[in-house]
């Protein structure tokens, strides 16, 4: 199975070595960038920087809505999916996008997600509806609270590798990880 990221500076972060695709003329993987319709000009200049770098490490390119994204289910080994989810315009949108990212999980397989959350600064938001929240650092995000990060997996029917963890960035945002494996062999669509 193939690799599948959201960003190619994950590869490098990570340490991975590039996995052998045999659906993609020999590619290392996929590198996954997230055209979500909140994300900001300075955003989409760090995914075409890192669409670029992809392409030098023969890493096929894929740019779509993680919801409409022209991949088979159940495909990849891991799924990182950094910084993406709390583009979700509310919950709906967020749950697609959840479910659609780790549908793409082959059974055995990692999910990692760093999202944003209101985990240790719930006394700074300002509730713009929908989910989502203006941040003590002026930024507009979805956000989960501790409730969605420890009922999530659970729907999903994910293994949790690690806890859930938080940390809070100086006061003025938070980003929660969830790391999780789906079950080998076992079916995992839910309703």
């Amino acid at each position: 199975h193939p690799l599948v990221v959201n960003v190619a500076a994950q590869l490098r972060a990570m340490r991975l070595e590039p996995v052998p695709n045999p659906h993609a003329d020999g590619n290392a993987g996929i590198v996954f960038g997230s055209a979500q319709a909140g994300m900001q000009d300075a955003g989409s200049a760090l995914l075409d920087n890192q669409l670029v770098a992809a392409e030098a490490a023969s890493v096929e390119r894929v740019v779509a809505r993680v919801e409409d994204a022209p991949l088979v289910p159940a495909y990849a080994d891991l799924v990182v999916c950094n910084a993406v989810l709390h583009f979700a315009a509310d919950a709906a949108e967020f749950e697609a996008m959840l479910r659609s990212a780790w549908s793409l999980v082959a059974p055995g397989g990692m999910f990692f997600a760093r999202l944003a959350s209101s985990v240790g600064i719930e006394g700074g938001l300002v509730p713009l509806g929908g989910g989502r929240f203006l941040l003590p650092d002026e930024s507009e995000r979805f956000l989960v609270d501790a409730r969605a990060l420890e009922e999530w997996p659970d729907l999903l029917g994910a293994e949790r590798v690690e806890p859930t963890k938080t940390t809070v960035v100086s006061g003025l945002r938070a980003m929660s990880t969830w790391v999780w494996r789906a079950p080998g062999g076992a079916d995992r669509t839910t309703s």
